[in-house]
C-alpha cells in the first residue's frame, strides 16, 4: 500500500510507504488531508528535501469480454482494473427460423443447431 503525499503548495508528490508519513505526523511535519476518493493522503507542512515526481503511463486494453485499465510507473504497477462487458445471449428458437432459406442454408445459425430442411420448411431433428 502506498500513501499519497502533497507538497505545502498542494502539488502531488511521489507516493511512499506508510511508515514515513506516520513519523511526520507524530513530529508535526505533516497533517492528514481528507479527499473525495477516501484514500489516505498526507499534506506536508514544511518544505520537503526534494520535490521529485515520477512519470506514469495509463493504458486501456479493450477485449471481446472485458476491458482492462492499468496505471504503471517505471518500477511497478500502481493500479489495475478489470471490467467485464455485459453479454446478452438470446437462444435461437424454431419461430426465428420459419422462413425459406436461399441456396446456402449453412450461413444461418438455426440450420447448424439441430434443425433441417424438409419440403421448404424447417423441422427439428431432436423434437420430431
Amino acid at each position: 500500500m502506498r500513501v499519497a503525499i502533497l507538497s505545502p503548495t498542494r502539488q502531488p508528490l511521489m507516493p511512499i510507504t506508510p511508515s514515513s508519513p506516520r513519523e511526520w505526523i507524530k513530529e508535526r511535519k505533516a497533517k492528514v488531508v481528507n479527499n473525495d476518493l477516501g484514500r489516505f493522503t498526507v499534506n506536508l507542512v514544511c518544505e520537503s528535501s526534494g520535490s521529485q515526481t515520477q512519470a506514469i503511463a495509463m493504458g486501456i486494453d479493450q477485449g471481446n469480454h472485458e476491458t482492462i485499465i492499468g496505471v504503471q510507473s517505471v518500477y511497478s504497477t500502481l493500479m489495475k482494473f478489470s471490467v467485464r462487458k455485459l453479454q446478452l445471449m438470446l437462444p435461437y428458437t424454431r419461430r426465428d427460423c420459419n422462413w425459406k432459406f436461399p441456396t446456402q442454408p449453412a450461413l444461418y445459425p438455426c440450420q447448424m443447431s439441430g434443425f433441417k430442411m424438409s419440403g421448404g420448411k424447417l423441422s427439428s431433428v431432436f423434437y420430431e
